[in-house]
């Protein structure tokens, strides 16, 4: 009877796990029929959509390809309740939070930005677990020598500006698990090759230390610097910029009104599901004195390009002109720098990845004919190994 007994058991128990497993299968499918999709504060890019399906073999193979890796993994039923409890599980209560996924969860209920794509790990940087190659650095170093000096040849100057990544200004709030390998980092290797080799280099972490020792320098629940600390690094480019135009004058932080106001939806709280959970003020920098610049009409985005073209112009035709290519970190220091130049013309081209260099347009700055050309790079964009295509060829 025991042996009776457990074998019923046995299948009473596998016929529910069998119950249980089929009906979490079926519950997403369940969801997409009936249209069930409840709000939840996720933010990723829109979903693909549904590869176009001919009876034929090569395009039913490349609709099984994208099904499997671009369309399914972004459709199913419930997904964002799904990928919202996972991080409610591993974020807030297991604390498992680790630098290979998207969002480091730190301290004090900070977020750090970590895994940005396969390429390129924002914590494992800062930890320095692979430092540039003395080849690498020469690349990097014959690619940027070679834009000052074909700008050089048309009379325009040249800067590179480097957005420091918040991890670099805050790094108190990493979990103190997560050591650092070396003490010289990437940022260090290349400020240190380029300065050498007489590229303007402007390397923003001084301004970005004084803005943090003066208020919020970096969102909490974001990867972006504040408008107080754009300030402030607005102010070194500014002062940078006076070698080259003497008469250039940096406002005071007295010019303008500093606050805060409830409501900002971080983008690392959103990309973990929980900006409601992780919740931020919005740094307010209000001008105390009518703004001169104006945005005009750009034009779209080209090839290569991440955003749109946006053009800033001011009444003064005697101040400089510039081409800035840009990337995110630019948008809150855009209204500060406009006021010294009579034309800024910003270009968001795509950033460096595994088989591209980030693009310079060479045709943009020949129809503009700016006095100087601004090269602006977040850190992790800035510290990129070259792609194997930028390598020269061995002999």
């Amino acid at each position: 009877m025991d042996n009776a007994a457990n074998r019923l058991a046995s299948k009473v128990v596998a016929l529910m796990v069998s119950i249980v497993f089929i009906g979490a299968i079926l519950v997403p499918v369940t969801a997409n029929i009936l249209k069930i999709n409840p709000v939840v504060p996720l933010q990723e890019s829109d979903p693909n959509p549904m590869p176009s399906i001919r009876m034929d073999f090569p395009t039913m193979a490349q609709v099984i390809y994208k099904l499997r890796r671009n369309w399914l993994d972004r459709n199913f039923g419930l997904r964002r309740v799904l990928v919202r409890w996972e991080h409610l599980l591993d974020v807030r209560l297991l604390k498992s939070s680790m630098p290979w996924d998207p969002v480091l969860a730190g301290n004090d209920d900070w977020l750090y930005l970590a895994q940005e794509n396969p390429q390129l790990n924002v914590i494992n940087d800062w930890r320095v677990t692979a430092p540039l190659t003395p080849q690498q650095l020469d690349t990097w170093v014959h690619i940027y020598r070679t834009r000052r000096d074909w700008l050089a040849g048309l009379g325009i100057r040249y800067m590179v500006v480097v957005a420091p990544n918040k991890v670099s200004i805050y790094p108190d709030y990493v979990p103190q698990r997560f050591t650092k390998a070396r003490q010289t980092n990437k940022m260090d290797q290349m400020v240190e090759a380029l300065t050498k080799a007489g590229i303007d280099v402007v390397d923003l972490r001084p301004a970005l230390r004084e803005a943090r020792a003066n208020g919020t320098a970096y969102y909490r629940t974001d990867s972006h610097w504040t408008p107080f600390g754009a300030f402030f690094a607005y102010r070194q480019i500014a002062e940078a910029l006076k070698k080259y135009f003497p008469g250039l004058k940096p406002a005071p932080l007295s010019d303008y009104a500093v606050g805060e106001r409830p409501g900002l939806k971080g983008g690392l709280a959103g990309m973990i599901a929980m900006s409601d959970i992780y919740t931020e003020n919005v740094v307010t920098m209000e001008p105390l004195l009518p703004r001169k610049a104006r945005e005009t009409t750009g034009r779209e985005a080209g090839l290569n390009e991440f955003q749109p073209l946006s053009i800033y112009e001011n009444e003064d035709a005697s101040l400089p002109r510039t081409v800035v290519l840009r990337d995110s970190f630019v948008h809150e220091i855009i209204p500060f720098l406009a006021e010294h130049f009579s034309r800024m013309v910003f270009v968001w081209p795509f950033p460096t990845d595994a088989v591209h260099v980030r693009g310079f347009k060479p045709q943009i700055i020949l129809d503009e004919k700016p006095d100087i050309v601004i090269d602006e790079f977040v850190e992790r964009y800035f510290t990129q190994p070259p792609p194997p295509s930028a390598l020269p060829m061995e002999q």
